[in-house]
């Protein structure tokens, strides 16, 4: 990401994941919010620059000490195959900032922007593209799992009319 208009730019809840170049890059004054920058090639954000980096997990860290910036394993889901979702154990539940300029209601997923991800009872926003929500819970009606020579045939039922298909077994 570029953060460039003459007077910096804002980037805010962003997750910029292997780039070829540096992750973010921009002039004086560039403001870097609530974001995952990992596995660029060239680096996270050139330190050089004097750009504002707050409320980030930075792979590599961050030198000039702004609050709340960690540099811990995001944990994605399954980032080999692009699925950069975080997991209930990334350590970017959580740990935002819910005052950063000009951030959205919703994530990328359309779910709420800030949401209490930690069951603390204190709704704080995640860092990343992602807001973490626990999947909902399906009721079960009946279950049933039968073997048939090297295949087994598995049937449900839920209480109520969902869409079974990212269903995992």
């Amino acid at each position: 990401i570029w953060g460039h208009n003459g007077n910096g730019s804002i980037i805010a809840n962003c997750t910029v994941v292997h780039n070829t170049d540096w992750g973010i890059t921009g002039s004086t004054g560039t403001q870097v919010w609530n974001s995952i920058v990992w596995w660029n090639t060239n680096g996270q954000i050139p330190t050089n620059q004097q750009m504002n980096s707050s409320y980030n997990n930075l792979q590599d860290g961050w030198p000039w000490g702004h609050p709340g910036n960690i540099s811990a394993d995001p944990k994605f889901v399954d980032a080999a195959n692009d699925d950069f979702h975080i997991l209930s154990s990334s350590p970017c539940i959580d740990v935002g900032n819910n005052g950063a300029p000009y951030m959205q209601s919703t994530d990328y997923d359309g779910e709420i922007r800030i949401w209490d991800g930690d069951d603390d009872q204190t709704a704080i926003v995640d860092m990343g593209a992602d807001e973490f929500h626990e999947p909902d819970l399906v009721e079960l009606v009946s279950f049933t799992a039968a073997g048939h020579g090297r295949t087994v045939f598995v049937q449900w039922e839920t209480a109520a009319e969902i869409d079974t298909a990212g269903f995992h077994i």
